[in-house]
């Protein structure tokens, strides 16, 4: 084999080696790109989970609205919120003045952030049930609320608001959103670093 011979062969080589280290740039770029993407779509996917629960532990507004809906008779349909032919157990001045005012506040997510003992929690139920109690017992025709209503109406809303109440007990709640923030975010900080070192990107 001569010299030009000799000459061609390593250029071949050349070029099948640089098309080769294309290739696999390639392929490392492509690899990347969708590990990147997975990555962020599982950390959007962190994130949403996250706040559908702080939703959750967060907003009961909902229940106080379910509860007034029943409380006035209406019946669900189709997921909604109807008059129906149910009796009313009291008149919306009643929900609207008295029961709201009194234990909205404890559904709401401020509160929920509070860090309370559970002497104050307990003082301040029995505060707004006593509350209630007396205007039922003063009031009771001009809310529209028949006497053997009475100890259900107090039962329905003690079953919407005690759980919730007791939320901010020495600042659980907040201790335990706290608590998970941290994890997701280290477990985020984790991924990222397992991307970098594995394309040698960063350290």
């Amino acid at each position: 084999m001569g010299f030009f011979d000799n000459f061609g062969s390593r250029r071949q080589e050349r070029r099948e080696e640089a098309m080769l280290h294309k290739q696999l740039e390639s392929q490392e770029k492509s690899t990347r790109e969708q590990t990147s993407s997975a990555d962020d779509n599982a950390y959007f996917i962190e994130q949403q989970q996250r706040s559908d629960l702080l939703m959750w532990q967060q907003d009961f507004s909902k229940d106080i609205t379910d509860l007034r809906a029943r409380f006035l008779g209406h019946t669900k349909k189709d997921g909604k919120w109807a008059r129906g032919d149910a009796k009313p157990m009291c008149n919306e001045t009643f929900f609207d003045y008295k029961v709201e005012p009194l234990f909205k506040s404890f559904l709401e997510r401020a509160y929920a952030n509070s860090n309370l003992t559970e002497k104050r929690i307990c003082d301040a139920l029995r505060r707004s049930f006593n509350t209630l109690a007396e205007s039922i017992r003063v009031n009771h025709e001009r809310y529209g609320i028949e006497f053997e209503d009475a100890s259900d109406i107090m039962r329905q809303i003690k079953n919407v608001v005690n759980g919730p109440a007791f939320r901010p007990i020495n600042g659980w709640l907040k201790k335990t959103d706290s608590t998970m923030f941290k994890s997701q975010d280290i477990r985020h900080e984790g991924l990222q670093r397992e991307k970098k070192g594995l394309f040698n990107i960063g350290g």
